[in-house]
């Protein structure tokens, strides 16, 4: 995703949780079409990493024009009994509230007419520039 758009013309951030290698390629594909990539390794679950993510972003890039997220976390399981609770919680923190925080946040920095895309497994959602505050 984050290669489509540079391809397009937008500089980039991405965030991510270790993936360092899968995270330094996708720059070097980004920095090929002679755009911009930031990188954030770290946990999106995590309210002061989702916040930094952010507020470094819209500095670094002048603001944002489209929040793309696109984050999930799976652990698959034989049955559904052997989920634990710390499990559940965790999935439901980077899949479902991970969304909502980062998309809070970056409300502020996009203008009328950008916006804010949710993308996983489980949903699709779209924020318009005209929903922010």
């Amino acid at each position: 995703m984050a290669v489509a758009f540079a391809k397009e013309g937008a500089d980039v951030a991405i965030a991510y949780l270790d993936e360092h290698d899968d995270a330094t390629r996708t720059a070097a594909l980004v920095e090929s079409t002679g755009r911009r990539c930031l990188r954030f390794p770290g946990d999106l679950a995590d309210a002061e990493q989702f916040q930094s993510v952010v507020t470094q972003t819209a500095a670094a890039l002048g603001g944002l024009d489209i929040l793309v997220n696109n984050v999930a976390y799976q652990n698959p399981t034989e049955k559904f009994t052997d989920i634990t609770d710390e499990q559940w919680r965790r999935t439901f923190a980077v899949n479902i509230d991970s969304f909502f925080r980062v998309t809070k946040a970056a409300l502020e920095h996009i203008p009328d007419g950008g916006a804010a895309l949710c993308v996983s497994t489980e949903c699709f959602v779209t924020v318009t520039g005209s929903a922010a505050p």
